[in-house]
């Protein structure tokens, strides 16, 4: 698939500025956390504003997210029913476990955080503006659930976007661990020192 470099890049940006939402972010800043040469930089920021996706703080103030990313949105709820759907099971999860638990979903080939519960004090507490973009990395337990179960034209964007795991050297080394992963209907993640760190299950449709 071909991508569109002047959309890859205006969408790193608001992602960015989607990080920092209380604070104006100066060109600079925006420039260099992107990789954008300051002058495109500018010109994808100032078309943006044009289009009220971003709005200036006044000058020489910064920028950040504009209504229009916002108006985008205007009638859905991320994860919408299932977060409904979800939560009670998820909070009898966390305080049987007293552990993190998460709820989680694709969005293109970013992984995105719909919900979030702290199991680990005698209260279960939740997060409710977890909706975030989590690691990009491999170090994920839902990552591999992920791309075990989409089609493969979305495993090959994944790694196109994101690299080659290092514990899979080629493609064969990774359809096998994806083929373990859907045997086996559950993805456990051991850390470096080989202890068990996460595990994820799939949440089936009906």
């Amino acid at each position: 698939m071909k991508y569109i470099q002047s959309l890859q890049r205006a969408l790193d940006i608001l992602e960015f500025l989607s990080g920092e939402p209380q604070r104006s972010l100066s060109l600079g800043e925006i420039a260099q956390e992107t990789g954008l040469h300051p002058a495109t930089c500018s010109h994808l920021v100032g078309t943006m504003v044009d289009r009220g996706y971003v709005e200036s703080a006044g000058p020489r103030k910064g920028y950040r997210l504009g209504i229009m990313s916002h108006y985008l949105n205007r009638n859905r709820s991320p994860g919408g029913e299932l977060v409904a759907r979800a939560q009670p099971l998820l909070e009898a999860a966390a305080e049987e476990l007293g552990e993190w638990v998460v709820l989680t979903t694709m969005a293109g080939t970013q992984r995105l955080v719909l919900l979030e519960l702290n199991g680990s004090s005698r209260a279960v507490q939740i997060d409710r503006t977890a909706s975030r973009l989590a690691e990009q990395a491999y170090d994920s337990a839902s990552i591999w659930l992920f791309l075990a179960y989409h089609e493969p034209a979305m495993r090959q964007r994944f790694i196109a976007c994101h690299g080659q795991p290092e514990d899979c050297p080629d493609a064969a080394a990774i359809e096998a661990r994806l083929a373990t992963v859907r045997r086996e209907r559950h993805c456990l993640y051991r850390d470096s020192s080989g202890e068990e760190a996460k595990v994820s299950y799939p949440v089936w449709d009906g």
